[in-house]
């Protein structure tokens, strides 16, 4: 998982695409967060969904104040 985030990266920072990187900010939550071995209970999903809006919020900010 790691080597296909840092090979994304790569290629997303190489072509100015921006990047949300969720994976990095879930990583120190740990395994006890997983209701499943694959999805985060319902606190970690809010605290994701968290983290993705204040992401968006303040890329749109950024950008309408370059218009």
């Amino acid at each position: 998982m790691v080597r296909y985030n840092e090979i994304a990266a790569g290629v997303y920072t190489k072509a100015h695409v921006p990047i949300i990187d969720l994976y990095t900010f879930t990583l120190h939550y740990g395994s006890s967060h997983y209701i499943d071995h694959v999805h985060f209970d319902p606190a970690t999903r809010a605290l994701q969904a968290a983290f993705i809006a204040g992401y968006l919020d303040s890329w749109l900010h950024r950008k309408r104040s370059k218009i």
